[in-house]
């Protein structure tokens, strides 16, 4: 777990990494983590070439007062403080504009389970969270149902949101979902994917809460 004055310097380096990883533009998406009753915000229109540790809001979870003296808050704070409130184990948020899922959320579809790597997120398919206004109340309304049972989600005709447990697994998530939305955008180009089942997405699920913290090698 990251101490509270190394919080500010790792979301800056993501920050910065989600740029340079072709995942958000120059002034586009937001991060956060956090930070016991707070959370760490990046501000809002710096771009990343701009992005300093200092430059990151503080604001309360509970009623979003701004606690820091940097600049103002993403106009997308609203997202990440409704869902540090209503989902306890969430201690990261990553919101980008990434491509290939961003052109997934403007068809308005969802990511199926078409591979099992979505069973990464959760048992069910990826959903797509109705259409609102940016920076509003109704916006975070529409991605707290539509992330509940996932660690991500697409905001229609917008972009994505990636939580975690930590940092580099909300970003994890939200280069998997790219990756994941590539594939199946090329897929129903040519075709229609067979999706996995229930029971096997399931399966999935469960066995991916294991992956890499147990041995699961078993001679032949």
């Amino acid at each position: 777990m990251l101490e509270s004055d190394q919080i500010n310097n790792v979301l800056c380096e993501i920050f910065v990494e989600l740029y340079e990883a072709g995942l958000n533009t120059s002034r586009s998406g937001n991060i956060s983590a956090r930070d016991g009753n707070t959370m760490i915000v990046s501000p809002s229109g710096v771009a990343a070439s701009d992005i300093t540790p200092e430059k990151f809001a503080e604001v309360k979870i509970g009623n979003g007062e701004i606690v820091s003296e940097a600049l103002i808050p993403s106009s997308e704070w609203r997202i990440h403080h409704d869902i540090y409130n209503h989902f306890t184990e969430t201690k990261a948020i990553i919101h980008t504009h990434s491509s290939y899922a961003t052109a997934l959320s403007c068809l308005g579809l969802e990511l199926p389970p078409f591979h099992y790597m979505v069973a990464t997120f959760g048992s069910g398919p990826v959903k797509c969270a109705r259409y609102e206004t940016f920076g509003t109340q109704k916006l975070s309304l529409s991605v707290i149902d539509a992330i509940k049972d996932s660690k991500v989600c697409l905001l229609a005709n917008h972009g994505v949101i990636a939580v975690g447990e930590s940092i580099s697994e909300a970003y994890e998530n939200a280069v998997l979902l790219e990756e994941l939305s590539k594939m199946y955008l090329i897929s129903i180009s040519v075709g229609k994917p067979n999706l996995l089942p229930e029971d096997e997405m399931v399966k999935l699920k469960n066995k991916f809460k294991t992956y890499g913290k147990e041995n699961d090698y078993k001679a032949l």
